[in-house]
Parts: C-alpha cells; sequence; structure tokens
C-alpha cells in the first residue's frame, strides 16, 4: 500500500506538472495575439494621423504653421508614444526573459525532483524484493522445520496407532478366551438341566393329568366377591325386555 501510494503520488504530480504546462502554454498565446491586435491599432492609428495632417497641409499656406505645430505635436507624441512602447516592450521581452528563465529553472527542478522520486522508488523497489527474499527464505526454513516436526508426529501417531491395535487385538483376544470360557460353563449347566423327552409332536393338543377325569365347576372356589346386578335379574324389569324386544 505504501508503495502504490507513492507511486499514485508521483503519477499525480507529473500530470499537475504537465497540466500547468499546458495552461502557462495557452496563457502564453493569448498574450500574444493580444499583443499583436494591440500593435495592429496603433499602426492604424499612426497612419490616419498622417494621413489627417497631409489633409490639414493641403487646406492651405494659413493653416501652414498651425499645422507644423501640430505636426511637431504629434511627432513629439508619436515619439513619446513609439518610446513609451519601446520602453514597454522592453519591459515585456524582460518580463518574458525572466519568466522563461523562471520556467526553464522550474523544470530543472521538478526534473531534479522525478530523478529523486525515482531513486527513492528504485531503492524502495530493491528494499522490498530484498525483504520478499529474506520472507520467502525465511518461509522456507519454517516449512522445513514444520516438515520435520509433522513428520515426527506422525511417526509418533502411528506409534500410538499400533499400540492401540495391539491392546485392541489383545483385548479382543481376551473377550473371546473369557466367551469362550462362559459358553464352556453355559453348556455344563445345560448339560446339568437338560431334559429326557421323547419327540412327540401331538403332546400339547393332548388333555393332561389333571382334566382326564370328571371335572365339577361348583366345587371351583369363587375367584372376588360379585355385586350388583347379574342379567337375570335385569331380565326381570319389563322396561329392558320392552328395550330388548325393540
Amino acid at each position: 500500500e505504501d508503495w502504490f501510494c507513492r507511486h499514485r503520488s508521483g503519477t499525480l504530480k507529473l500530470q499537475a506538472l504537465a497540466r500547468a504546462y499546458i495552461v502557462e502554454k495557452e496563457t502564453r498565446m493569448v498574450a500574444s495575439r493580444k499583443l499583436l491586435e494591440k500593435c495592429s491599432v496603433e499602426a492604424a492609428s499612426r497612419a490616419e494621423a498622417i494621413a489627417q495632417a497631409v489633409k490639414h497641409e493641403a487646406c492651405g499656406l494659413v493653416r501652414q504653421e498651425k499645422l507644423g505645430i501640430m505636426r511637431a505635436a504629434h511627432q513629439r507624441k508619436t515619439r513619446d508614444q513609439i518610446v513609451a512602447k519601446a520602453k514597454m516592450d522592453a519591459l515585456a521581452a524582460e518580463a518574458e526573459v525572466d519568466k522563461e528563465t523562471r520556467e526553464l529553472a522550474q523544470r530543472e527542478r521538478d526534473r531534479e525532483l522525478l530523478l529523486q522520486f525515482k531513486e527513492e522508488m528504485e531503492a524502495v523497489r530493491l528494499a522490498e524484493v530484498s525483504q520478499r527474499a529474506a520472507e520467502a527464505e525465511e518461509v522456507a526454513l519454517l516449512a522445513l522445520e514444520q516438515a520435520e516436526y509433522n513428520q515426527e508426529r506422525v511417526v509418533f501417531r502411528q506409534g500410538l496407532e499400533m499400540e492401540k491395535f495391539e491392546a485392541r487385538e489383545e483385548t479382543m483376544a481376551k473377550e473371546a478366551a473369557e466367551e469362550a470360557e462362559r459358553e464352556a460353563r453355559l453348556a455344563a449347566i445345560r448339560a446339568q438341566v437338560v431334559v429326557n423327552v421323547e419327540n412327540d409332536p401331538l403332546r400339547h393338543q393332548r388333555a393332561t393329568a389333571a382334566h382326564a377325569g370328571d371335572f365339577d365347576a361348583s366345587l371351583r372356589p369363587e375367584m372376588y366377591p360379585m355385586h350388583g346386578y347379574t342379567t337375570d335379574h335385569l331380565m326381570k324389569d319389563k322396561r329392558f325386555k320392552v328395550q330388548l324386544a325393540l
């Protein structure tokens, strides 16, 4: 970001210098056109004054002396104007030379500043390149150290996984031995309580020995006392008989 800001600032300065040079050039062109227009007007004025003087001279000898005085005055005025114009032109030329000198000095300073800016930018670029190279070397060293550390971690984790696998195999073998021992004990117990009965699929359909003789239901003891009305009691009421008939 710093390099981008400096680069943008330098670009903006160059653009500002270019715009200032274009504006100054246009200003000088406008001033030159105005100066030419002013010279044309003054030349026309002098021509008109000379024509007027000739006209007055042709009017007669009476006005010749007056015309000579007027001509002399006009000539003095013209000389004064020429002198003043020469002075103004000299001042303008001096100012123009001074302005061009200042512009050349300013251009030289701008060129020096531009060269200095380029040198600074080159120094910054070299510093950034050196810094990037140092950072890349440091990153490579860190990556190498991290790779070695990761390899150590992988070896360590492989050892842990091997230990876990061996422990799991040992646990599974122990559980299998315990299961075999438990099955052996259960088999021994089942062998002790096994029932020796002949295979007769129809045996469950025959009556048991308890129901083989006569059975009297009245001799069956009452399981729980009965309270309320039975069906025989309800049917003694005619309303229930009519309801049942309907």
